[in-house]
Parts: C-alpha cells; structure tokens; sequence
C-alpha cells in the first residue's frame, strides 16, 4: 500500500473513531429522548449512524491487517459490504412499512440511499480489487460515503433531539 492511501485510511478510521464516540455521548446524555420507546425514529437515527461509522472504523482497520494481500483485502471488503448491505436492506424494508410519524418516506430513501450506496462502491471496489491485485480507488469513496452519510444522519439526530426536548419547529427535510 502506498503511503497516500496509508494516511488516508489511518485518517479515515481516526475520524470514524472519534465521531463514534461523540455519537456514544450523545446517545448517553439524551438516553431517554434517544432511546425512550416514544423515540423509535431517533434510535434508528442513532443506530444507523453508529453502523456507518463502525463499517468505515472496519474498512480502516482491514486495509491495515497485517501482511493481506490484496485479493485478500478485497474479498474481505467484498463480503464486509454485502453482509452490511443486506442489514441495511432489511432496516430499510421495516422503515418503509412502518406508519410514517416523524419522518417521510423520501428522506428514508434519502438516508438508506446514501449508505448503500456506499457499500455497493465498497463490494464494486472489493471485486475489481480481486481481479486487479490493486487497491482501487473506489474503495476510498465508498468509505467517504458512509463518514458523509453516518455524520448527516448524526446531525439529524442531533436536531430530532433538540426538537424534542425544547419544542422547536417541525423537522426539516
């Protein structure tokens, strides 16, 4: 691995690192307007976000295994990213179905879109990976997506609990 990606991993799973544990924070202090079973959107705002974040923490950290070589890595990142997917695709199924209180039907696609498509350019990037020998760029966006997409969904998090706890206006989309 050259040095470039070497940075950009080590920095990419620093940052996944540290806002995870911001969001733990968070989640600690408003436990009971996150967590409390009249706030189910904002747990799976919290719960989405935290997956992302520990998807890109795993990414960082595999690149980094010792000794993998690269069919290896992207075989690992292939199957990393489908067993993710298939998570993410079942969450979304049971947010599509569920009566639409707090949050519309768009800005789920929105939030689920933008993490899978994620980790379809991470399992895209494992496969060429596989067949090239060669890290692929496309592995290092689809991890920016998923940083991108876990702290947009943290901000929304961040502003259902505001709403919540202090009366302010109606959501945004």
């Amino acid at each position: 691995m050259t040095q470039a990606w070497h940075d950009y991993f080590g920095m990419l799973g620093a940052a996944s690192a540290t806002l995870l544990g911001l969001l733990f924070v968070s989640v600690s202090i408003n436990a009971e307007t996150i967590l409390g079973s009249a706030h189910k959107h904002s747990m799976h705002l919290a719960e989405q976000a935290f997956h992302n974040y520990i998807a890109t923490v795993v990414l960082s950290l595999v690149v980094f295994y010792p000794g993998i070589s690269n069919a290896s890595l992207g075989l690992t990142i292939l199957s990393l990213s489908g067993l993710y997917s298939v998570r993410l695709l079942i969450r979304f199924y049971k947010a599509m179905r569920a009566p639409r209180a707090a949050d519309s039907r768009i800005d789920a696609v929105r939030r689920y879109g933008a993490t899978l498509g994620g980790f379809v350019a991470l399992a895209v990037g494992g496969a060429q990976m596989m067949r090239d020998n060669q890290l692929e760029p496309i592995i290092a966006m689809g991890g920016l997506v998923l940083i991108v997409s876990a702290t947009a969904i943290s901000w929304q998090l961040l502003v259902r609990v505001a709403q919540t706890r202090y009366g302010a206006g109606k959501p945004e989309s």
